[in-house]
């Protein structure tokens, strides 16, 4: 498994904030089970930054992630 993963906790907050789709409560929300997937990171095969603007960069290392496992 593989999980993508954001520079910091403040960056998802950032993110979220301006999209501006989500209520306050949902930001919360959002956020602590952003901070519960991030404590679980380690039981994962592989972890790929997703650093605010650079999507194709992580898409491109998910895609190289892939193509090593299925050969």
């Amino acid at each position: 498994m593989c999980f993508l993963n954001a520079e910091s906790l403040d960056a998802i907050e950032r993110r979220l904030r301006r999209r501006g789709t989500d209520s306050e409560e949902a930001i919360k929300g959002r956020l602590s089970v952003a901070q519960s997937e991030i404590n679980s990171r380690e039981k994962f095969d592989f972890e790929i930054m997703n650093r605010e603007g650079e999507i194709e960069r992580a898409v491109f290392e998910l895609h190289q992630t892939i193509q090593k496992l299925i050969g």
